[in-house]
């Protein structure tokens, strides 16, 4: 890959690649995939979050619900606003990659790899906080979803590579579909 920078090109060959998404999708319906699944996440993060925060019986029945909610420590309003940051965020890097995904530009999914990447590295530091809160159960669910996410943006780099593929030989087969 002439064209590519060569920060890139150096550290290619150290980023795994995977031929299928999910272990039985090709690259390019696995994209679609994660990114619709992407977009779904988002409008329920957001739709939780907005019906919360402006509907203050249901803010009044979350803070009855959740007892770790109830101390006069925890700012709800700051919880329901991130929420909603990780909805819009969801949102737009999965738009910008089911774009690069269907119009077959790889730099569309530059987005979603930075987010997924992020939320990756989110989860690993909420696990660590629950492991020194001895909370054990909670800690390796984060882990879990940090290992997911992990696999997730290995999948997305693999979609990048083909998709770069792509744009400097349109005439070479890749692995990717149409």
């Amino acid at each position: 890959m002439a064209s590519t920078p060569r920060a890139i090109q150096k550290y290619e060959s150290n980023i795994p690649r995977v031929g299928n998404c999910c272990f039985c999708f090709d690259m390019n319906a696995g994209g679609t995939m994660m990114s619709v699944f992407g977009v779904i996440t988002g409008c329920a993060y957001l739709a939780r979050s907005f019906y919360v925060l402006y509907n203050p019986h249901a803010f009044e029945k979350t803070l009855e619900e959740d007892d770790a909610l109830n101390n006069d420590d925890d700012n709800i309003w700051l919880v329901y606003i991130s929420l909603m940051f990780c909805g819009f965020l969801f949102l737009i890097t999965s738009g910008f990659m089911l774009y690069g995904s269907a119009k077959r530009m790889s730099h569309h999914v530059y987005p979603f790899l930075i987010g997924i990447l992020f939320s990756a590295v989110w989860a690993i530091i909420l696990g660590t906080i629950e492991i020194f809160d001895s909370d054990m159960l909670i800690a390796f669910g984060y882990f879990a979803f940090a290992a997911l996410q992990v696999y997730l943006w290995v999948c997305a780099v693999s979609l990048y590579r083909d998709l770069l593929e792509i744009e400097l030989d349109p005439n070479k087969p890749t692995r990717t579909t149409v």
